[in-house]
């Protein structure tokens, strides 16, 4: 994930002739519309933000800002974020996939299927920047909780043999609470840092839990979206 102005400068990439790369969701928050485009029949969307929030807050002034100054060259495109251009794409992205999702197509149709699971209204947003190990286990504990939930209510997705387990049960399974026992392992970026000099905050180490192997029933689960 390259976002301006957070992540680094945009990268070169001498396969793209003249061209300048960042975070596709500048131009695509969701890309699922890309996936149609290359022809998929199903997909399935797993969004971070909870249904429920503002997704057109303004810019703040040090936003607009920083994104001046990251496309100096570019100002069209700086223009295109100030305005909110993607921001209302996204909005349309997350009706178009909870309409998709809440009322799915025939099996026998031709029309492709679209399956979004997002955090519930009224969950608490975790922040981009945020670097608390306990928080985002708990997010990530949440977002499992509302998967298994989303799959139990379309038959056929999740595994029969753990039927009788409970979203919470489930969770608490595949993320148990010692996990955060376990030492982080550290990483950082090839270049050095990770926050931009356009936001002006000094690099830092980013904690990431160590990931387990799936259990047969997550696999088995696994298995079934992928033939869904």
């Amino acid at each position: 994930m390259n976002l301006p102005a957070i992540a680094g400068p945009l990268v070169k990439l001498e396969s793209v002739q003249g061209g300048l790369l960042a975070d596709a969701q500048l131009f695509e928050p969701v890309p699922f519309k890309s996936a149609l485009a290359n022809g998929c029949t199903h997909v399935l969307v797993l969004r971070t933000r909870p249904d429920g929030i503002n997704c057109m807050p303004r810019p703040s002034k040090v936003e607009a800002g920083m994104m001046r100054n990251f496309f100096a060259d570019m100002p069209d495109i700086a223009d295109y974020l100030i305005q909110m251009k993607h921001k209302e794409v996204y909005c349309e992205d997350v009706l178009r996939l909870n309409q998709a999702t809440k009322f799915p197509p025939n099996k026998l149709s031709s029309v492709p299927q679209l399956l979004a699971i997002a955090p519930k209204e009224g969950i608490e947003e975790i922040g981009r920047l945020e670097k608390g190990r306990d928080v985002i286990f708990g997010g990530v504990k949440e977002g499992y909780r509302q998967t298994v939930e989303v799959l139990k209510s379309h038959p056929g997705l999740w595994p029969e043999a753990d039927a009788d387990s409970t979203p919470e049960e489930a969770s608490e399974r595949a993320f148990p609470v010692d996990l955060l026992d376990e030492p982080p392992a550290f990483s950082r970026s090839r270049q050095n840092f990770l926050i931009s000099p356009f936001f002006l905050i000094s690099p830092k180490k980013v904690n990431e839990t160590v990931p387990k192997t799936h259990s047969k029933t997550q696999n088995e689960a696994i298995e079934r979206l992928c033939t869904w």
